[in-house]
This record gives C-alpha cells, sequence and structure tokens, in this order.
C-alpha cells in the first residue's frame, strides 16, 4: 500500500489576525496579529517572525511565499 501526506499551504498575504503558521521548509515561523499606529486610521495587519521579532516590517516581506497554517491541535516545538 502506498500513502502520500499532502498538506494544503496558502500564501503568506492570506493570513488573518490570529494565524499562526510554519514555512514550507519549517524554518521560519510567522504569528499574524492587528496592529494600529494611529487610532483615526484603524487595525493593519502585521506579519511577525517568531525568530526574527526585531524584523517586523511585512512590507520588506516577500508575501508570496507558501505557509501551512496551524490548525487547532497542532503542536510545535521550537529550539532557540
Amino acid at each position: 500500500m502506498d500513502a502520500e501526506f499532502i498538506e494544503k499551504y496558502d500564501r503568506l498575504s492570506q493570513m488573518r489576525a490570529g494565524d499562526i503558521a510554519i514555512s514550507k521548509d519549517r524554518s521560519q515561523v510567522f504569528v499574524c496579529g492587528a496592529w494600529s499606529p494611529d487610532k483615526k486610521e484603524g487595525n493593519q495587519l502585521v506579519v511577525l517572525d517568531l525568530k526574527r521579532l526585531s524584523y517586523q516590517y511585512s512590507y520588506d516581506r516577500d508575501m508570496t511565499q507558501l505557509v501551512r497554517k496551524l490548525q487547532k491541535g497542532d503542536q510545535i516545538v521550537l529550539t532557540v
């Protein structure tokens, strides 16, 4: 019997606030959240790379990168 595990990948730009995703090569973990620079403008979505928290500018990042959104019950182990 042959079995194949198929994962569904989305683009980084398709993340919504509260989503957690890992890159296709499993080297990066991303968290999407809402940030309000000015209360008049409202919230903006920002994507954070947990390994590089000082690099928070989503507009410089390749937002077409393929990621796998984690679902309820998925577990990841982060090592520093």
